[in-house]
């Protein structure tokens, strides 16, 4: 069986929370398995506090702490941490989740015994307000992600895991600041790769409001040219970039609480 060189890239910005940064260090720090490499990214300018915070950690030699002068975007934050980690394949996190202890030994098992596969992530619990049993599922097998993919994202982002060889090939991230997770996914669609998602919880996550502030012209505008993406390149036919849009276009009109209740009730599970 291959042995995979595993590494981590996470980045951070000046709106993110010293407290649930360091607990999102300290999640992978302490995995069963410890990654090979660490590339903390710091997209622009922070504010003292979290200056603080990641100076107690980039003293480790594991972590490569990397400072973009300007604020670029998670997309841009991340492909630079993936073009300067070592590891054949990279975890994903963000800086105010809570990666499982046993998350990075159980995915690099998964593609050392599925050496088909490309890309595995999996379920995410969410841990903030009163519901904290509210986890959201994905399917699992390629054919049934691909199936998902032509309506919605088949991938709990932060969960996943991937081969730097096939993030090469797809190009990474893209231009886009909002909707780079779901491109990105299609980007690796164009560049063959096989997908795959583990069905268990990986990853706890902090929604921190973020679900009533997904409204407004500018979210549904990079929705709108990422279904045109999509069409053009024939991963969906126009029926369905046309359903697409309406569905979105409406659901973005909706106020925030509405869009919340919707998602919680509709798209996700609880226990």
């Amino acid at each position: 069986m291959k042995e995979f060189s595993v590494g981590v890239v996470m980045s951070f910005w000046d709106g993110d929370d010293p407290l649930q940064l360091k607990e999102s260090i300290y999640s992978i720090l302490n995995q069963t398995k410890v990654p090979d490499d660490f590339v903390l990214v710091q997209d622009g300018p922070v504010k003292k506090e979290l200056k603080t915070t990641v100076e107690d950690f980039i003293k480790n030699k594991l972590i490569k702490y990397i400072v973009l002068p300007d604020n670029k975007g998670r997309g841009i934050a991340r492909h630079t941490g993936v073009l300067n980690c070592n590891s054949e394949i990279i975890a994903l996190m963000d800086a105010d989740d809570i990666s499982m202890n046993f998350r990075i030994e159980k995915q690099v098992n998964f593609l050392q015994e599925h050496v088909s596969i490309d890309i595995v992530g999996g379920y995410i619990q969410e841990i903030d307000g009163v519901n904290k049993n509210i986890f959201r599922t994905v399917p699992l097998s390629h054919k049934e992600i691909l199936k998902k993919g032509r309506f919605s994202q088949p991938f709990n982002h932060v969960t996943i895991m991937f081969k730097k060889e096939i993030y090469i090939k797809s190009g990474g991230y893209s231009f886009l600041k909002i909707m780079e997770d779901y491109e990105y996914f299609h980007r690796l669609y164009l560049a063959g790769a096989k997908f795959a998602n583990i069905p268990e919880v990986l990853v706890k996550v902090r929604t921190n409001g973020q679900l009533c502030r997904r409204q407004g012209y500018k979210y549904f505008r990079e929705e709108f040219l990422l279904q045109l993406i999509m069409y053009k390149s024939r991963y969906i036919n126009f029926a369905t970039m046309m359903r697409n849009i309406c569905m979105r276009f409406l659901f973005r009109s909706l106020p925030g609480r509405i869009q919340s209740f919707i998602t919680k009730k509709l798209l996700r599970e609880s226990n």
